[in-house]
């Protein structure tokens, strides 16, 4: 289909030339991406509808949560991707707090909304094929503070919408923090289906167990005989405390953290934790340096 072919290469392009025109050589500038034109049928009083971007999920990640970039930059991905943002952009729980009653409802629209734009963001950096967290992308800087969006009519970067909108809805729940993805080495899978209120607590256990099973997230580490877990299970120990021991918000005599987190993981991740008993449990620290640097050193270095 060339036609098509032509717009989502123009759909890229744009984007590719407008985060090349806001860097202006400066690596700390922070890139704005306004988000385009509401589609011709967009009706603001129905919501966002996600089944665009559903299908870029389903279409570009695998089933271990890494993103295909060749894929998504075939069509009709990439213009999926941006009339679901040129939606959310107009639509959120600030404008249209009605549509949103409930913190499921709220939480589930701000973790779409934080995925769907680190792939906006990101997926001109990356060179076709799959990349995975290990890879490298000529980035402008840290994912979550190099690019601003609009989101329910305000603009912030990843990071605003993670401490801003997100964080004060997990007090009583951390595990929203697991469905967060920005590229990051250490950030969890994406899901290959949109969060929805409905279903929610589902997909957040299930999300849960996909981090504690995955090395990528949970490494053993065997020669420092310690167990690396994401900061957003290490820093919250209180909740995870008290859904293993039935209220209990600290230790208790003869049970170590990594027994919690036994019980919390399905068949496979027991199966790996298993590996790690007697171990330290600390905080894994992402690696950034390894999706921030050119794929390809600039000339005359």
């Amino acid at each position: 289909m060339p036609n098509e072919s032509r717009g989502h290469r123009r759909a890229w392009a744009a984007v590719g030339l407008l985060l090349a025109a806001m860097l202006g050589g400066c690596r700390a500038t922070v890139v704005t991406i306004e988000p385009p034109a509401a589609p011709a049928n967009f009706d603001p009083a129905g919501g966002v509808d996600w089944s665009g971007y559903a299908d870029v999920l389903d279409a570009c990640v695998g089933d271990d949560g890494l993103v295909d970039y060749l894929v998504l930059s075939q069509p009709p991905n990439c213009p999926r991707l941006l009339d679901c943002y040129a939606q959310l952009a107009r639509v959120g729980p600030a404008t249209a707090p009605g549509q949103f009653p409930d913190r499921d409802s709220k939480l589930a629209y701000y973790i779409n909304a934080h995925n769907l734009l680190a792939l906006v963001a990101m997926g001109p950096y990356f060179a076709p094929g799959k990349i995975d967290p290990r890879g490298v992308g000529d980035l402008p800087g840290p994912p979550e503070s190099a690019f601003r969006f609009t989101v329910g009519g305000q603009p912030m970067t990843l990071a605003e919408l993670r401490e801003l909108r997100i964080a004060p809805l997990t007090a009583d729940d951390p595990r929203p923090l697991l469905g967060l993805c920005a590229g990051r080495r250490n950030d969890p899978p994406l899901r290959r289906e949109v969060y929805s209120a409905d279903r929610l607590a589902d997909q957040l256990a299930d999300q849960l167990a996909r981090v504690l099973a995955g090395n990528e997230w949970t490494t053993i580490d065997a020669y420092h005989r310690r167990l690396l877990i994401p900061a957003a299970i290490s820093d919250h120990r209180a909740y995870y405390w008290a859904h293993h021991l039935g209220g209990s918000a600290g230790p208790v005599a003869g049970t170590d953290f990594l027994a919690v987190l036994l019980s919390l993981a399905d068949a496979r991740g027991r199966h790996r934790l298993n590996r790690a008993i007697g171990f330290d449990v600390v905080t894994a620290q992402p690696g950034d340096e390894l999706n921030n640097r050119p794929v390809l050193p600039a000339m005359g270095e």
